[in-house]
């Protein structure tokens, strides 16, 4: 699965994702994981909002249970 996030509404490609965004789609993608190698892309604006909102949804992930411990 190839997933990008570019944000919501008008500030599409300037957007930080909230904790209970990215879990609605880890709740959403949890089902489709199991026999899936997910690659999820988040658009690195001027703001560099990117880099939080990948460790937040890979820690989602892992507490789900959806991917293996490591990098």
């Amino acid at each position: 699965l190839y997933l990008r996030f570019h944000g919501l509404g008008r500030d599409l490609y300037r957007w930080n994702y909230d904790r209970r965004e990215l879990a609605a789609w880890v709740k959403r993608l949890r089902p489709h994981l199991a026999d899936r190698t997910l690659y999820a892309f988040f658009n690195n604006d001027y703001e560099a909002h990117a880099p939080a909102n990948a460790e937040v949804f890979r820690a989602l992930l892992r507490k789900a249970g959806s991917i293996e411990n490591g990098p």
